[in-house]
């Protein structure tokens, strides 16, 4: 069944929600040329919209590239929407990216509300700020731009996603939740751990220069003192993390790899310039400043930032001057590669991982361990206007079973692999650190669910 023109206005102005309406070939009618169009909704993953990007701008359409609104919209950009034809017919697909976790919810609440809450009681100090249990950012729906009025934004069921990790391992897993359809691996998304700069660095900062596993552990249910990771009990510095909320995939693999569990509560913080920004998302104020300037550190308890915009925006403030009962204060994070450029553009510095540095030749090699499978998921049983995007993505034989899709057997040969701007096979990979690394690269493997350390496959 295709919803009727009507209802697809009232869709797109926002004056009913698409959780409202049978969900099927939603169409929408461009007042630019009265023309119809079938609308596919994408959410998911910050780490992966480079790549969606440049593989929906590069190799879904028959022309390159599609209608881009807004115009100025690039693989950094969250939410914006690509029109044109495939395979003749007109479709637009608009994407929100709000999380792997958020967009794995997201996908649920076809069948079901998700019960991805945030309760964030201890940062009742930040503007925008209300109290009791919220949905996170992007569930039960995210919000797209209304194609006839890019002014607008409106809440609508989304229709795929994609994931640094596998639904097994997330927060809406079956059997409690539905199983969605798993279109495959796609690739393989690296994270990394980064210090702030200081201007004016002690030996606290100085010395930390790697971060293992079991140390972070004890690090995200609180703060420690820099000695506690460099092994010199002069460093008394207090070492403050920046993290992700619970709708993120880069969460979700940090609390996998070190061990600190998925649902776990977590002790994270954020700028005193920061802000909840009325749908519960926590934005930064300016980075440009320091961190003192900024109004020094907050705590934010199991709560943390929507995007990695948001941490590598916290670590690219200058530490320097922001002291506690302990002296000198320091921060690290976790996010994926692209927002750790930025970070690391604004003077942070990367951390090594249980004495190995983040690189294309580590993830290969299974030296490194922080990282997951980026999948593609989908609501269980997609329309055809759906899964003729999946599949223009993916590629119509990727397999859903991981291994089938990791070393030199992967069939997956859609976009994101063609166009996607994927890594893993330049000449030298030890001093490349691609956002996402081609899957037919790997010569390791994590257990499906991402919840394992890298063996050789």
């Amino acid at each position: 069944m295709k919803i009727n023109q009507i209802t697809a206005a009232l869709l797109s102005l926002g004056l009913i929600s698409a959780a409202n309406v049978a969900k099927a070939d939603t169409q929408i009618v461009l007042t630019s040329n009265g023309q119809t169009y079938n609308v596919v909704y994408i959410t998911g993953s910050t780490a992966a919209r480079p790549n969606v990007f440049n593989a929906v701008t590069n190799g879904v359409f028959d022309q390159t590239p599609p209608t881009l609104q807004p115009t100025t919209a690039s693989g950094s950009t969250s939410q914006y929407n690509a029109i044109g034809t495939i395979g003749g017919v007109n479709y637009i697909i608009s994407a929100d990216f709000t999380g792997s976790e958020a967009g794995l919810g997201a996908l649920q609440h076809f069948t079901t509300d998700p019960t991805i809450l945030q309760n964030p009681n201890t940062a009742s100090s930040l503007p925008g700020y209300s109290s009791g249990t919220v949905y996170l950012p992007g569930t039960p729906n995210p919000s797209f731009i209304n194609p006839n009025n890019t002014s607008q934004t409106a809440a609508a069921q989304a229709d795929l996603s994609m994931a640094d990790t596998s639904q097994a391992v997330s927060l809406t897993a079956p059997p409690a939740y539905t199983a969605l359809k798993n279109w495959g691996i796609v690739g393989v998304v690296p994270f990394e751990w980064v210090k702030a700069t200081n201007s004016a660095p002690d030996s606290s900062w100085t010395d930390l220069v790697n971060v293992t596993d079991p140390q972070l552990n004890f690090a995200l249910g609180s703060v420690q003192a820099a000695s506690f990771f460099t092994g010199n009990a002069n460093d008394s510095d207090s070492v403050y993390l920046i993290g992700r909320n619970k709708g993120s995939g880069t969460r979700v693999n940090c609390m996998l790899d070190t061990l600190h569990g998925v649902t776990s509560a977590v002790n994270q913080y954020c700028a005193g310039n920061a802000a909840y920004n009325g749908s519960g998302a926590i934005t930064n104020g300016s980075s440009s400043v320091t961190l003192k300037v900024a109004g020094g550190i907050v705590a934010l308890g199991n709560d943390g930032f929507d995007s990695g915009s948001g941490v590598s925006g916290t670590l690219s403030m200058d530490v320097n001057g922001t002291t506690d009962t302990y002296g000198q204060i320091m921060t690290i994070g976790y996010l994926g590669i692209s927002d750790g450029n930025t970070a690391a553009g604004n003077h942070a510095t990367r951390l090594t991982l249980n004495g190995v540095p983040e690189n294309d030749a580590t993830v290969i090699n299974g030296t490194y361990s922080f990282w997951g499978h980026e999948h593609l998921y989908s609501t269980p049983s997609p329309d055809s206007t759906v899964t003729t995007v999946a599949e223009q993505l993916v590629g119509a034989n990727a397999n859903s079973s991981p291994n089938q899709s990791l070393g030199s057997g992967s069939t997956a040969a859609g976009a994101i692999e063609s166009k996607g701007g994927l890594g893993g096979n330049e000449v030298n990979t030890s001093t490349t650190q691609s956002t996402i690394i081609d899957p037919k690269a790997m010569a390791a493997d994590k257990a499906s669910g991402d919840a394992g350390y890298p063996s050789q496959i």
